[in-house]
């Protein structure tokens, strides 16, 4: 089963612009007429300083010396002149406010991609984040929703850099060559995603998967509260003829190294974690409990129903997981095909059927 097909079978939730070096203001809005047009102006300098993007020439994340308008740098003297202060620095101090801003959409969004940030290392996760965020600013009053997009830019990016790659042994093998050693096209290099995507040497394979399951967890994590099927069917024949309906929340993702518990712990170095690859294919479904997130590994026979049944009906599925099964595979579909069945409508990975 395929990287592609695994994705198709996640349910989907309901673009990017060239980049800048300064953000654009998240969204216009009525202004008071009340409010003096200098101070308008004012608050509309401020806050284009302090989304501007911090530079990283001296290999550290660090304000922008030019950030700070001309204007803006007179008014924040003169007010702090008229309110008798004397203290010196008006603009470090205004850097400094900048920083902990960046700083703290950076590990918002190291939170929500936990296993990318491993195995890229939080040095170039961050230019990755400090790109997203400059072509899609925050503009909600939950920071944590400064991260959505983020899967689909970096797959974006990722597939970009992919683009006619061809290997006589495969596809798959050809994602196992390291990023760094990728060929870009044209319109790769231009990417600054993918420019930052190029200096790593993890393989192609290991990012998407990362990124993969980090956005299944995130997904079954915004998905609401968990919803169970009162009185759910889980007789293979009852349920050949219908289609289930899977779960917000459900997302099956395949796992060829070992990402699992790199989501579940802090980014310990600076550097990337070097990442043992699985002698075979790991399948994990992740989903909305009752009380929490889970993630249930589930064994490949099942994972290539499950790919299948969100696609077309259970005895469709069943019949060519079925055929693609050797003898003593299709003896252990009979008979786990019931407990895994139990085991998928209990959980909420599916709510019904139609």
């Amino acid at each position: 089963m395929s990287n592609e097909e695994l994705a198709d079978s996640a349910p989907r939730r309901g673009s990017a612009g060239p980049s800048s070096r300064t953000l654009a203001a998240p969204h216009a809005s009525k202004v008071d007429p009340s409010v003096p047009a200098w101070w308008a102006q004012l608050q509309g300098e401020f806050g284009a300083m302090l989304r501007t993007p911090l530079r990283t020439e001296r290999g550290r994340f660090e304000p922008d010396p030019d950030a700070c308008s001309p204007a803006l740098r007179a008014a924040l003297e003169r007010s702090t002149a008229l309110a008798g202060g004397s203290e010196p620095g008006v603009v470090e101090r205004l850097e400094v406010y900048q920083s902990q801003y960046w700083m703290r959409l950076f590990n918002t969004m190291q939170t929500a991609f936990r296993r990318l940030t491993h195995v890229l290392g939080p040095w170039r996760f961050n230019h990755l984040a400090q790109i997203h965020l400059s072509e899609r600013p925050p503009a909600h009053h939950d920071l944590d929703q400064c991260a959505n997009g983020f899967h689909g830019r970096i797959g974006r990016a990722l597939q970009g850099m992919a683009a006619g790659r061809t290997s006589s042994r495969g596809a798959y093998e050809v994602d196992q060559t390291r990023l760094c050693d990728l060929p870009l096209d044209e319109r790769a290099r231009t990417d600054p995603c993918c420019q930052q995507l190029a200096r790593s040497p993890a393989p192609l394979t290991l990012v998407r998967q990362a990124l993969s399951m980090d956005e299944a967890q995130r997904r079954a994590m915004l998905a609401g509260s968990f919803v169970r099927w009162e009185q759910p069917i889980v007789d293979p024949d009852r349920l050949a003829p219908c289609r289930l309906r899977f779960s917000a929340s459900f997302s099956l993702v395949r796992e060829d190294w070992e990402l699992a518990a790199l989501g579940y712990r802090k980014p310990a170095t600076t550097r990337a974690v070097e990442v043992s690859q699985h002698p075979h294919p790991h399948y994990w479904v992740f989903h909305r409990g009752p009380r929490a997130v889970g993630s249930v590994r589930v064994h490949p026979i099942f994972a290539r129903l499950l790919a299948r049944a969100a696609k077309e009906t259970v005895g469709e599925a069943l019949e060519a997981v079925r055929a693609a099964c050797k003898p003593d595979q299709r003896s252990q579909l009979e008979q786990e095909l019931g407990r895994w069945l139990r085991l998928g409508a209990e959980s909420g990975w599916w709510v019904g059927v139609t």
